[in-house]
């Protein structure tokens, strides 16, 4: 009896120990097959993110064709980790690949990603850019933004996406769009102000002026001579 007692829990410390290994390890996680880490390692290498067509002559180049192994080697479960993968080029081509995937929400993703500002070196035709890597996923879901094969976010989400924008702290360039299509709220009205005074956030000060707040006028005043100033000197 005391040998299968001492068998029982000895079956069971092993099974505890291998449960907290791999919680701890993070083996519960999706694992990223062979053949898609070798694509990433690839999409690193080259460290650029590259449009279907570059140059005037709109070639393909070896960059996309990573991007479109990527697109039809990662499952979609592989895809959602790389999102969070420590390249932002390899986070940015594999939300586009997403993109692809139907009934995926790609809305949840964009808002996780509200605060990635690496910085990502682009290039689509002509275009060479750096770009970042928040601002990526927002214009991919923007309606006449990059791919049109991708689906879009509706009329709703965009404003959600805007108010998030404007009232959460980021470094994005989308925040200056959100903020320049704002309608001048009384709720809104704080936080535009605090963007102009603290941080001299000129998006911001053109939407602070459309409320015609007399409080304002030395303000805005002032900000327009240090812009002239700032002409002079230049």
């Amino acid at each position: 009896m005391i040998n299968k007692l001492s068998t029982h829990y000895s079956l069971l410390s092993f099974l505890l120990i291998a449960f907290f290994q791999v919680s701890c390890s993070g083996k519960n996680s999706t694992e990223i097959s062979e053949e898609t880490n070798l694509i990433v390692k690839k999409i690193e290498k080259i460290n650029v993110l590259i449009g279907s067509a570059v140059g005037y002559s709109g070639k393909k180049t070896e960059q996309y064709d990573n991007f479109e192994a990527l697109k039809k080697t990662a499952s979609k479960e592989e895809l959602l980790q790389l999102t969070k993968h420590s390249n932002p080029v390899v986070r940015c081509y594999s939300f586009w690949a997403l993109g692809n995937h139907k009934n995926f929400d790609l809305f949840s993703l964009v808002k996780d990603h509200i605060k990635d500002d690496a910085l990502v070196k682009t290039q689509f035709g002509c275009l060479l850019s750096t770009e970042k890597a928040g601002d990526f996923f927002i214009n991919l879901v923007t309606p006449n933004y990059v791919d049109d094969e991708v689906k879009k976010l509706n009329e709703k989400e965009l404003k959600t996406l805007d108010s998030l924008l404007v009232y959460q702290e980021n470094n994005l360039d989308s925040r200056f769009r959100a903020i320049e299509r704002a309608e001048p709220t009384e709720l809104l009205y704080p936080k535009v102000r605090e963007l102009v005074t603290k941080f001299n956030n000129q998006s911001a000060l053109v939407t602070l002026s459309k409320y015609k707040n007399p409080n304002d006028i030395e303000i805005i005043l002032n900000n327009r001579n240090k812009d002239d100033e700032d002409n002079e000197s230049g």
